[in-house]
């Protein structure tokens, strides 16, 4: 089976987040879509596209977006993975990276009775 990347991509990245982050940016800094487009030498109806979250910008857009407001391509992208196993287990193990061994297993006693104690309230 032949993956394919920007379907993937598409359907675990929330674009709509990352526009609205850029609109925000945008208007933070008193700037037009014209002017942004002008900037990043793109046209206005893309520019309003990715701000609505219905054109997939290019990682080379996000980071010329990012230069244009002087932050990180993460300051616009951070946070909009769309709830996947892949990030369930990312952030499991980035809450659990900086915890000893002992806080780890209470932490792992604590999810079993809060696992228990949901799935006996869902019967």
């Amino acid at each position: 089976m032949k993956i394919d990347p920007k379907k993937v991509v598409n359907e675990e990245v929330d674009f709509a987040a990352v526009g609205s982050r850029i609109k925000s940016y945008r208007l933070k800094n008193n700037m037009t879509q014209e002017e942004m487009a002008e900037y990043l030498h793109m046209s206005v109806p893309y520019m309003s596209r990715m701000e609505s979250g219905t054109s997939v910008p290019r990682i080379s857009t996000i980071v010329k977006i990012a230069n244009l407001f002087h932050i990180t391509p993460n300051d616009l992208l951070y946070d909009t993975l769309k709830w996947t196993d892949q990030k369930q287990y990312y952030e499991i193990t980035n809450l659990l990276s900086d915890c000893s061994e002992q806080q780890r297993k209470m932490l792992f006693k604590i999810m079993r009775v809060v696992k228990e104690s949901i799935c006996q309230k869902e019967e």
